[in-house]
């Protein structure tokens, strides 16, 4: 699977709880994973099929913001 990082604007446990179901959703359980500890906060993706624009997409409807690194 090819890994894609994405910088986001997710900054709490309780922000990724927010988008846990639609991430968990469009990517699998365990496809995704977000450092709050970074500066960048970095989403991880993992997924051959989804691109970049869907998970923009799902986020920015959740009030989140992704952009490549």
């Amino acid at each position: 699977m090819k890994e894609i990082v994405l910088k986001t604007n997710i900054m709490y446990e309780g922000c990724i709880d927010k988008v846990k179901d639609t991430l968990d959703t469009l990517l699998g359980k365990g496809n995704w994973g977000v450092n709050i500890n970074l500066p960048t906060k970095p989403l991880t993706i993992y997924s051959d099929t989804v691109s970049v624009d869907i998970i923009k997409e799902a986020l920015n409807k959740l009030n989140y913001k992704a952009e490549l690194i």
